[in-house]
């Protein structure tokens, strides 16, 4: 049985040069960052940026507002104040919601876009409750698509949320939320991506990986704290990448959930990748219908409007299908309002005046019923 003793002999000597190599590579750490970038990088410095606590992990959803936790942000986005943000009883960015109101009023689904990017009262679902004097609903979550916005919707509903107008403002990147859902989980109290991508999507070469819950803490820590852990990763990408090199031109390996499916253009009708999109669109339109409430898509053009190249195709789904849509980039084409004057300078969500402006037009979709 000496093999057995030479083994562990083996395996005992690896684990010591392992802690060895990770000791001295944390001693070292600030030296070897721009070799690993992720080296020695604290959690929340890797995150998407949200503040710590304000999301949850979620066992379907993959995240969600944290019920009944205020804190605030500085950041979302850097060019603006800092300003409070918080989970009401419901999980929802907004005041609370009266037991006698919940049978009405107007509810607001959608990405951060809704959600915030600006403070509370200058958010465009604040606006619109001031404006109509008609319980909002505000329950925008950053980083989500329609699965995620529906299935939160549907479970405020079962909880006996019975809105009048359920209005979903959409996004040109709903759709990689879509094809990747669920995604993103939260480690330590932020917000971490949980997908990695490699290559250009619809090419031969792209490929992606998702990591589940439980392996993405040991991931994250191995690749904070080992150095070893990063060596292995780097060299396995780089015997990846070539391929992605050779056809593309540049290595895309990225964390991230944002592959561009809003190029998909005219083949949203029929793309794989959207089905799920597709699917759900067609899901609650048949749950309005079901329920008797108003629903509404609405259209947000993204501040680079070339982006935006399947909005007309979903558009053209949603009346197939007997829904209605309405467009923010048409309201203001007649209204002779700049789009550009609506955007952050450096980001692209709506500043105060994009928030107003939109709840304006809100105002007036609402006007119509």
């Amino acid at each position: 049985m000496r093999w057995i003793k030479d083994l562990g002999t083996v395996l005992l000597v690896s684990l010591a040069t392992i802690i060895c190599v990770d000791v001295t590579g944390l001693i070292f750490k600030d030296h070897l960052q721009h070799i690993f970038p992720y080296y020695g990088v604290p959690i929340e410095e890797i995150s998407r940026g949200y503040p710590m606590h304000h999301f949850r992990s979620d066992a379907e959803l993959g995240f969600d507002i944290n019920p009944n936790f205020r804190t605030s942000t500085s950041i979302k986005p850097r060019e603006y104040k800092e300003y409070d943000v918080w989970g009401n009883t419901y999980g929802c960015f907004d005041d609370e919601w009266r037991d006698d109101q919940l049978a009405d009023g107007i509810y607001l689904a959608g990405d951060s876009f809704t959600w915030g990017y600006a403070e509370y009262a200058k958010k465009f679902g604040t606006i619109l409750q001031d404006r109509s004097q008609i319980p909002v609903f505000a329950c925008g979550v950053s980083h989500t698509g329609q699965r995620h916005q529906f299935i939160k919707f549907n479970r405020l509903y079962e909880a006996g949320l019975r809105p009048s107008y359920v209005i979903v403002n959409v996004l040109s990147n709903d759709l990689d939320n879509d094809f990747f859902f669920p995604h993103t989980t939260v480690i330590d109290g932020y917000m971490v991506e949980n997908i990695e991508y490699c290559g250009e999507f619809g090419s031969d070469y792209f490929e992606y990986s998702r990591l589940s819950n439980d392996n993405v803490n040991v991931t994250i820590l191995l690749r904070i704290y080992s150095l070893t852990a990063n060596v292995i990763t780097d060299l396995s990408r780089r015997f990846r990448t070539p391929w992605f090199t050779q056809h593309n031109g540049h290595s895309t390996c990225k964390r991230s959930i944002y592959v561009g499916l809003a190029k998909i253009g005219a083949e949203y009708s029929h793309h794989a990748a959207t089905l799920e999109n597709r699917r759900v669109i067609e899901d609650w339109i048949t749950h309005s219908v079901n329920h008797g409430y108003e629903l509404i898509f609405s259209f947000i053009p993204p501040k680079d409007v070339n982006r935006a190249l399947s909005h007309p195709y979903v558009m053209d789904f949603i009346s197939q299908k007997g829904g209605r849509f309405e467009s923010f980039k048409a309201y203001c084409e007649r209204n002779s309002i700049a789009l550009s004057e609506l955007y952050y300078q450096q980001d692209g969500h709506f500043n105060e005046k994009g928030n107003a402006v939109y709840a304006e037009f809100l105002l007036e979709i609402i006007g119509e019923f």
